[in-house]
């Protein structure tokens, strides 16, 4: 059995949701890492935003490769005036 596990080079709605998902985590864990004062209960769930986190980006990247990109960044033209325009 051959599993396929999809990074950001899988375009679409599912590589939003991923970048959605990663934008609200964080945007939590901001939150409980404002103000002064921290709870116990709130430090634990720091600990576990910020594992998730992780696993969440290291899921995101785990396929990308740079050399991709690299590779159409380098057959554009010099003159910028000599790109085609995209519609």
């Amino acid at each position: 059995m051959i599993v396929k596990l999809y990074g950001m080079d899988d375009v679409g709605t599912r590589a939003e949701h991923l970048s959605d998902l990663q934008d609200l985590w964080s945007g939590g864990l901001a939150m409980l890492l404002s103000g002064t004062y921290h709870s116990a209960l709130e430090l634990e769930q720091v600990e576990k935003l910020e594992i998730a986190l992780k696993l969440l980006e290291n899921h995101m990247t785990h396929a990308y490769s740079d050399v991709k990109y690299a590779k159409e960044i380098n057959d554009l033209p010099r003159n910028p005036e000599d790109i085609p325009d995209v519609e």
